[in-house]
């Protein structure tokens, strides 16, 4: 082996390792990326389901939206759209039935019988 052929191959190895380096550092980074994206949704949900189970009201939905760096006014609304779908089941599954079935069915005629 010549000088020139072991100086090649001693950088082409070192070449790998930095490729080898700088894509573990990126994929630290994007699993970074990806938790912080996870908190981030995770507290617009928590506003959400808070505002939905009528904890919050809109006022404090929104100033937490803003804490969230939330402030165009088409943001907060696809936001606050999501929020009031969970107010408004929330208030149809706190709704007891006024009428039963046993209110509305009919009783069944009584049948004469014949006493001997």
């Amino acid at each position: 082996m010549t000088p020139t052929t072991f100086i090649i191959l001693m950088l082409s190895f070192m070449v790998v390792a930095l490729i080898k380096m700088w894509f573990e550092d990126n994929k630290k980074e994007n699993q970074m990326a990806n938790s912080a994206d996870e908190l981030f949704t995770q507290k617009i949900e928590k506003l959400q389901d808070d505002y939905g189970s009528l904890k919050i009201n809109s006022k404090e939905f929104t100033e937490g939206l803003n804490l969230l760096g939330i402030y165009t006014a088409e943001e907060v609304e696809g936001y606050m759209e999501d929020a009031e779908t969970a107010r408004y089941e929330f208030k149809l599954d706190g709704i007891k039935p006024t009428t039963t079935v046993d209110d509305i069915a009919m009783p069944f005629p009584e049948i004469p019988t014949e006493e001997k």
